[in-house]
């Protein structure tokens, strides 16, 4: 992905520039996933590199899509990454109507975060979408404070120590 760095710090490609979390513009995102792409670029796990809310609305949507909202991100803490996604599997066991799809690219250190409707009506399936969308953005947050809480405890005991 160096080219990927170059590219972004590069003016001459405002593409590429557009979709980095560096330069990216969330109003422009869809509203179905803007919240879960904010969220997963404030940790240090990820780089959100494109997303799509998925259009239950749109008729050929189930055709070609499967049903699928997703978010595709490089992944720059493996081991930090995979204890949430444990713990996203875990949250999505109480899913009714969406299945948690992982999909992996080792050789690019790139994944793919999905939410597919499953037994669900195109009507209900927006509402579905959006529900686990937003469980699964709830429990980054959580993860995301109680890792910075975590690391600010351990300053704040380091500096107690060294004033002393």
């Amino acid at each position: 992905m160096w080219w990927f760095k170059q590219a972004v710090l590069n003016t001459t490609f405002a593409d590429v520039q557009a979709m980095h979390p560096w330069f990216l513009d969330y109003a422009n995102l869809e509203p179905g996933v803007r919240e879960l792409v904010w969220t997963l670029n404030q940790t240090d796990m990820v780089e959100t590199l494109s997303s799509c809310e998925g259009h239950p609305e749109v008729p050929y949507w189930w055709e070609e899509s499967g049903g699928t909202a997703y978010v595709l991100c490089r992944v720059t803490s493996h081991g930090e990454w995979n204890q949430l996604l444990h713990r996203l599997r875990q949250l999505a066991q109480h899913w009714q109507h969406v299945q948690l799809i992982i999909e992996d690219d080792s050789d690019q250190s790139e994944q793919w975060l999905g939410f597919r409707v499953i037994d669900c009506q195109p009507e209900s399936a927006r509402k579905a979408l959006d529900q686990a969308i937003r469980q699964a953005t709830d429990l980054i947050k959580q993860d995301v404070f109680a890792i910075s809480s975590a690391s600010r405890g351990m300053l704040l005991s380091i500096k107690s120590k060294t004033s002393k």
